[in-house]
């Protein structure tokens, strides 16, 4: 069941940096406003450090399952 849920983590995980990426990464390519790095890291960076969080625990959920 550990090795289950640790998938499911790490899938939603993979959705949400994935996403909140690509909308960062359309966001830098669009000319609306002058600091458009610190404005695309200010609303893209805690969604994609969440999903990073989710990756790292469901990775080590799925390893801690295995053992």
């Amino acid at each position: 069941m550990r090795a289950f849920f640790g998938v499911v983590l790490m899938v939603v995980g993979i959705l949400l940096v994935g996403s909140a990426g690509l909308c960062s990464l359309a966001f830098l390519d669009s000319d609306h406003a002058s600091d458009s790095f610190g404005l695309a890291l200010m609303f893209g960076g805690p969604f994609i450090a969440i999903g990073a969080l989710l990756i790292w625990g469901g990775r080590a959920l799925r390893r801690s399952a295995g053992s």
